[in-house]
């Protein structure tokens, strides 16, 4: 999957031919009105640290000239927030609530934490991706090829980057220990967190 480059530079390209010129106190402006983000946030979850995370966001945005606004909220009062809409950039943990995760970070339209929000889409465009990631679904429980799975998940994964409403901007690695008397065991590179072929997995007490 193509992926764009961080470049400040050419960042800074784009947003001067916008009319988004840098001032000197360090923020773009265009017709008097500053370049400006507004980053929603939970507070600290799972002992990670939201407040590096928002460190790291607000001096990438500055960078190419942004000021940055950041509201830390508790999660009941995040939520209606996140809802509403009343964020530029957001960030926070959340689970699979659908039982088709085969794909990790819940793609499909209709998980209740998915990262495209397609699901009650009237968009027509939208709509019709919507469908077809559905279909795609369906195919992954029958398709045994791997190859075709693979050329199915390609395609998902397109889809949602072309069409997302939303983007996951933050994700951390997990670490695995597995006893040395566990034989065969393989950890799939999904976020579902699952032993891969694990009819294939056996024990060695002796």
């Amino acid at each position: 999957m193509p992926v764009d480059e961080y470049n400040p530079q050419e960042a800074a390209r784009i947003l001067d031919e916008a009319g988004w010129k840098l001032g000197a106190d360090g923020i773009r402006y265009r017709d008097g009105k500053p370049l400006k983000v507004e980053i929603l946030s939970t507070q600290l979850e799972r002992a990670l640290s939201y407040g590096l995370m928002n460190q790291i966001i607000q001096e990438s945005l500055a960078r190419i000239g942004f000021a940055t606004e950041m509201r830390t909220l508790e999660w009941g009062a995040y939520l209606n927030e996140f809802r509403a809409g009343n964020w530029h950039v957001t960030f926070h943990t959340h689970n699979f609530s659908s039982p088709r995760t085969m794909f990790g970070a819940v793609l499909d339209p209709d998980g209740y934490w998915n990262v495209n929000q397609h699901g009650k889409a009237t968009d027509p465009v939208l709509a019709q991706v919507a469908d077809r990631i559905r279909e795609i679904y369906t195919l992954q429980a029958t398709t045994l090829d791997d190859e075709e799975r693979f050329a199915q998940w390609r395609e998902v994964q397109m889809l949602v980057q072309e069409h997302q409403l939303l983007s996951w901007l933050v994700h951390w690695e997990a670490l695995y220990a597995i006893q040395p008397w566990v034989k065969n065991a393989v950890i799939t590179s999904s976020t579902t967190d699952v032993l891969y072929r694990l009819h294939e997995v056996w024990l060695d007490r002796e």
